[in-house]
């Protein structure tokens, strides 16, 4: 009897042991697949600058500053703008764009056919 109760209590140190053990490894495993998930958010959700987006659009600075103010003086004088604005946010005079946003106004005025004249900051159409 007193063999059985031994081997009971080797059984149920083993389990218990395997129990915590288990447990450790199904918690780094879900923060290793966390810490991932949280990279790739991060690649995919790529904020850029006024030179990064420039040389994205294959355009110059100048052109991509020029796109906005067309668009904002079309909304100033009309107090309606047809459509996607270019997106963008600012930091202290700093422009930064949202990837996914600027590639969504991209194929938003590609589809319009918008023309802009950037040295006059004006929509041509």
């Amino acid at each position: 009897m007193r063999g059985m109760i031994n081997i009971c209590k080797k059984s149920a140190l083993i389990i218990g042991l395997s129990i915590i053990i288990g447990c450790g490894i199904l918690g780094y495993s879900a923060k290793a697949t966390y810490n991932n998930d949280i990279v790739e958010t991060r690649h995919s959700n790529d904020v850029m600058t006024l030179s990064e987006v420039a040389q994205f659009l294959k355009l110059s600075e100048s052109d991509v500053k020029g796109i906005i103010i067309a668009e904002q003086s079309r909304l100033r004088k009309t107090k309606h703008f047809s459509g996607m604005m270019f997106p963008y946010f600012k930091i202290n005079d700093n422009y930064y764009f949202y990837k996914q946003k600027i590639n969504e106004w991209l194929i938003e005025a590609s589809i319009d056919r918008r023309e802009y004249d950037t040295i006059n900051y004006t929509i041509l159409k």
